[in-house]
């Protein structure tokens, strides 16, 4: 299982203030990283999170719930996720606003059948269906993403009609119509044939390309990977033991 992530873009004022050293989990946005940083960062997370999980898969998937809030060690331990220090009494809607999230649960849960527009829009406000009425700026850039995955002529068409590939292809523009800080891809490959892998590979490169966005993308195959990443952390068994190392990797 390796969690890898893209360049991050550049950052928007001057100075870069220098990350805390810390032991396990820490806020990984509050500051503008460079890449090495926030690689270290992400990898002592993981390391942290082996000491608590069964296996390499559990340790994975518990990071990147760390890194969103959303797990139950972020209360018995000093976390802080995007400025706010969790168990606090912090808003979850304030926390999710600068992160999103596709994976296969998510897929799974998706079960309102709204139209494929709706379901983009319903990114603006981490929604599962569109309970608010969107502004015209809002249908706008939803559709423009629509345009970019090539689905703008699916608009109209209800979620549960279109295939599987596009169907999570779609999940993943719904992650990127808010433009958060910080895209988590966990196994947004799994259950695709090979065409709709091909088709959601290729925009997430493209996602890449843009630069607008840091990615953290888990999988278990290495061929899963898209172009243009620059970064692999890899959990590694060690000998003789049930524990895992954490390797980063260059690409």
């Amino acid at each position: 299982n390796g969690l890898v992530r893209s360049a991050i873009p550049a950052c928007a004022h001057a100075e870069r203030p220098e990350p805390p050293r810390v032991t396990g989990v820490t806020d990984l946005t509050r500051y503008c990283l460079p890449s090495a940083a926030l690689i270290a960062e992400i990898a002592a997370m993981m390391t942290a999170m082996t000491s608590l999980s069964s296996s390499a898969a559990a340790a994975g998937a518990g990071a990147a719930a760390a890194i969103t809030g959303d797990n139950p060690f972020v209360y018995t331990n000093d976390v802080t996720v995007f400025g706010f220090k969790r168990g606090n009494g912090e808003s979850i809607w304030d926390i999710k606003k600068y992160f999103g999230v596709v994976s296969g649960a998510l897929h799974l849960d998706y079960r309102v059948n709204g139209t494929a527009l709706n379901v983009v829009l319903s990114g603006f406000y981490d929604s599962i269906g569109l309970y608010s009425k969107p502004s015209d700026e809002e249908i706008s850039v939803a559709k423009r993403w629509l345009k970019l995955a090539g689905l703008h002529t699916k608009q109209d068409m209800p979620f549960k009609s279109l295939s599987f590939g596009q169907q999570r292809l779609l999940l993943i523009v719904r992650a990127l119509v808010k433009q958060p800080p910080l895209l988590i891809l966990d196994e947004p490959l799994q259950g695709l044939d090979g065409y709709a892998r091909a088709l959601v590979k290729s925009f997430i490169s493209k996602v890449v390309e843009s630069k607008k966005t840091s990615i953290l993308f888990v999988s278990h195959h290495a061929e899963d990977l898209p172009a243009g990443f620059t970064n692999r952390l890899e959990f590694v068994k060690k000998v003789d033991s049930e524990d895992y190392d954490v390797r980063q990797e260059k690409l």
